[in-house]
């Protein structure tokens, strides 16, 4: 059987270059003595988006089938150029045969092979591998497959069943090809080695017989009698026989080419050298030129298909990866090279061009469009409706550096069914409005170099569904008033922005995607409005969603994921999210800066690999919000900031759930923060928090920590089981504490840094050193608080200044009261101290005093409090006494 797999490795696009209501074509060719082309119908192309793996022809010259970018399988016929037979395949490898004489074909996808009955289109058989196949070979009775690059594996057309099984561990396998039947195999792998696999009959297995190392291009005979190698480094052909591996003959070629193709008796080579094909007999010494191409395309990918005679060229733009397929049929002189090659350029033939129609519609009028390729640029009128046969069928094709469909001024225009293409990377867009009123419907637009679509003026509103744009400059350009809804629709693989919104200009989106733009998936700038649900901007290189200049962002039920620069970044603007994620951008999930304004509510700033939400010199009102999993800090206050947060979460954040700054202004009420890195709260600068009815617990480090003046306010609270302290004050912060519990924290309960604090109807117990903490300036009022068996102290002053504590008790502490030698003395009024191991001491060694003692009673006994039940009563030292 001919080998006839076309190596495609990059994407492509199977097409010719006009089609019905054709305008004059586009050729690629130069009139030689040897090239005489015409328009002819006897071959038959179809366009389709991507081909990804495969094409092939039919033995008995009936269907064409291939596998596209999108994975789906589609075969036509060659005769009447209608598709027979479409199915979605699976996986990224997709291999395809035709056998008995175009009756069956073979399809290898994933992990799955079947065999399809191409007269009625039956699945005859299918099997199922653990592992992939990467390679895909057949002959009489054979199929030979190449799984998951580790092995090779022989089974039966009839059955299925496996014949043999041949493991090759050391090389990645890239083409595998039979040479009789299952006699022999030829591989060739990733670093162009290739090996002769021969089957042994006696102990029934392969055996390497041969290698030929840097032989870099391959091709064979239709019988695989005869095997061709390319050296690129010695520039020359070697011919090869299959059945005993020995060299047929050689020729040398003095320059340089990487593509050639042989006729089915090897007398006739095809190769392409600096963007010509060329046709040489293998015993002539020169060739003779066929083609040449526009000097903006390259000639690359040849591949003979049917009965020796079809030839496949693929035409594309230097480092682009989609391209053209040309077929054409070679007639063979006397000495079997080509003398004229048909490229066809036209399916249909009419004399009359869609502008033409368009011209001549009358308001209500539908202007049908076939399948094919229509070239030049369409100016609309009002009322009319264009209508293609479908994305993959009618293709738009603009070679001008103008708009493929313009509309101004117009209303009532329609355009379905059918794809937008930019032929030569022309700077120009697919589809432009302005002032007018257009409906898009299941349309596809891709390679535009500048915008998919552009649309402006105050009068302009334009309605999609169903869109896709692909492989172009910016996706959407909408500005200068324009509004524009869209609905289930996908922009990806974008140079610039997905969307780009502005001056005033409002976008409606709703069940749409925006991925991997190359920049923002959308860009909301100068007083521009979004409003989107449903909608996913996912693997942008920078921002997710970008609004700046008193904009307006209006988001519910999406997600923002895995961009690159950040999540979503509001600047002087306004953004509402309701249900919404953002989650595993690079930078930061969201940030609010330079006076914005944002409502959030039930959303999730989840597993950012910076900041999850960051807010500077802005305002924030939020309820139901989780900011957790994030690998730097959850919540970011910077600079006068004001922020409102109910019934919210900033948990396992990397650092602190909560980092505010610069006179930030931060209230929290019914919030958790717990097991974040670093600590729960972390404030600094004059910054100022109330913190109602929420709970700092499991923090790994401290829960809250407060430095250079800052201030928090904390309410019926609970401060627990943090690794460090509950709350650590430092260089004259402040604090007020009321109705709470700070408890269970593994170091102290609340310790001040020459700081001041009040503490009123607070629980401060079970914590593993000293409830509360004061030192060198510190300056507190404890009062009406129980403090309840802590491991050290109840209440340890080193502080100059003087403690207070009015009506609390001290019960079950090791110590109730600490008061170091040179502190300040701790006054207490109407205190209850029981159970204490030890009471209110200097030093255990001090000498004792009795409680009758005047002077002892004036300085530091109680007023109004009882001494119950502790091991030892107040204990002084003579220095501390003196004081």
């Amino acid at each position: 059987m001919f080998f006839k797999k076309l190596l495609l490795y990059s994407i492509i696009v199977i097409s010719v270059f006009t089609a019905s209501c054709i305008d004059t074509p586009n050729t690629f060719y130069k009139k030689t003595s040897v090239f005489k082309p015409f328009l002819s119908n006897k071959i038959f192309l179809q366009h389709t988006a991507g081909l990804s793996s495969s094409i092939v022809q039919s033995p008995d010259n009936k269907q064409l089938a291939f596998s596209n970018r999108d994975k789906v399988l589609k075969i036509y016929s060659i005769k009447n150029k209608e598709l027979l037979y479409s199915k979605q395949l699976t996986g990224k490898h997709t291999f395809i045969k035709y056998i008995n004489s175009g009756k069956h074909l073979i399809i290898a996808s994933g992990k799955i092979i079947f065999l399809l009955n191409t007269v009625n289109f039956s699945i005859i058989k299918s099997k199922s591998f653990t592992s992939k196949i990467t390679g895909l070979a057949s002959s009489t009775h054979y199929i030979t497959l190449n799984l998951d690059q580790k092995e090779i594996l022989i089974l039966s057309y009839n059955d299925f069943n496996e014949i043999e099984r041949l493991m090759i561990p050391s090389v990645k396998q890239m083409i595998i090809l039979n040479t009789q039947e299952k006699q022999s195999i030829l591989v060739i792998d990733q670093v162009r080695t290739i090996f002769f696999y021969q089957f042994d009959k006696k102990n029934k297995t392969f055996l390497l017989r041969k290698l030929f190392r840097n032989h870099f291009y391959l091709n064979s005979s239709k019988e695989k009698k005869l095997i061709a190698l390319y050296n690129a480094n010695l520039l020359k052909i070697v011919f090869i026989s299959t059945e005993n591996f020995a060299i047929y003959s050689q020729k040398y070629y003095p320059f340089y080419w990487k593509e050639f193709l042989l006729n089915n008796s090897l007398s006739t080579l095809f190769y392409i050298q600096k963007n010509k094909l060329f046709a040489q007999n293998i015993n002539s010494k020169k060739p003779s030129f066929v083609f040449s191409s526009d000097k903006d395309i390259n000639i690359s990918n040849l591949n003979l298909t049917s009965m020796e005679k079809t030839l496949g060229i693929l035409l594309k733009k230097e480092n682009e990866k989609d391209g053209f397929i040309a077929l054409g049929k070679i007639k063979w002189g006397k000495t079997k090279t080509p003398d004229a090659l048909e490229l066809i350029f036209s399916l249909n033939k009419t004399n009359i061009s869609i502008q033409e129609q368009i011209d001549k519609a009358n308001p209500g009028d539908t202007i049908h469009l076939g399948r094919g390729i229509y070239t030049g640029t369409l100016k609309l009128k009002s009322n009319i409706i264009i209508k293609g046969k479908g994305k993959s069928e009618t293709i738009l094709i603009n070679s001008k550096n103008k708009s493929n469909i313009y509309a101004e001024n117009v209303t009532n225009v329609k355009i379905e069914n059918c794809s937008l293409y930019n032929f030569q990377g022309n700077k120009n867009c697919g589809i432009q409005v302005k002032n007018s009123k257009i409906k898009i419907n299941n349309t596809r637009i891709f390679n535009m170099p500048l915008t998919a679509i552009e649309a402006s003026g105050k009068k302009t509103h334009v309605i999609i569904n169903n869109l896709s744009i692909s492989n172009s400059g910016t996706g959407i350009f909408l500005h200068s008033g324009a509004q524009m809804l869209i609905e289930n629709s996908q922009i990806f693989n974008i140079v610039n922005n997905g969307i780009s919104i502005w001056d005033k200009a409002i976008l409606n989106i709703t069940d749409s995607s925006i991925i991997k733009c190359s920049k923002n998936g959308l860009n909301v700038v100068n007083g521009s409005v979004l409003k989107a649900k449903k909608i996913k901007i996912d693997g942008c290189k920078n921002i997710g969603i970008s609004s700046i200049f008193n904009s307006k962002i209006y988001l519910s039920s999406s997600d923002v994921s895995l961009n690159s620069g950040g999540g979503i970044l509001s600047f002087n603007s306004k953004i509402v999210l309701i249900n919404c994620n953002i989650l595993k951008n690079t930078e930061f999930g969201l940030m609010l800066k330079m006076y914005s304004k944002a409502d959030i509510t039930k959303s999730g700033i989840l597993g950012n690999n910076g900041n999850g939400l960051v807010v500077l010199k802005s305002r924030l009102n939020a309820s139901g919000l989780k900011i957790e999993n994030n690998l730097v800090n959850g919540l970011v206050l910077l600079n006068k900031v004001s922020i409102l947060l109910k019934n919210s979460s900033m948990n396992s954040n990397k650092e602190y759930g909560i980092f505010s700054s610069h006179n930030s202004e931060a209230n929290f009420e019914n919030c958790r923060i717990s097991y974040n890195t670093k600590g729960g709260l972390f404030s600094i600068g004059k910054s100022r928090t109330v913190i109602k009815y929420s709970s700092f617990i499991n923090n790994q480090k401290d829960g809250l920590v407060l430095l250079n003046k800052s201030w928090v306010k904390i309410s019926k609270s609970r401060i627990s089981s943090n690794k460090r302290h509950g709350l650590l004050l430092q260089n004259q912060s402040l604090t007020d504490i009321a109705g709470s519990f700070i408890n269970n924290n593994k170091r102290n309960g609340v310790i001040f840094y020459d700081s001041t604090g009040g503490l009123f109807n607070n629980t401060i117990l079970y914590n593993n050193q000293k409830g509360i903490h004061t030192r060198d300036k510190s300056a507190i009022v404890l009062k009406q608080s129980g403090i309840y068996k802590n491991r050290i102290f109840g209440l340890q002053n080193k502080s100059s200044n003087r403690i207070l504590v009015i009506s609390s008790v001290f019960w079950k502490n090791n110590t109730g009261i600490y008061k170091d030698i040179n502190a300040s003395k701790v006054i207490s009024h109407n205190c209850l101290f029981w159970k204490n191991k030890n009471n209110f001491y200097g030093q255990k060694k001090g000498p004792l005093f009795q409680e009758t003692d005047p002077k002892l009673i004036n300085l530091f006994i109680p007023k109004n409090s009882i001494l119950r039940k502790n091991e030892i009563g107040p204990r002084l030292t003579t220095k501390a006494f003196t004081n």
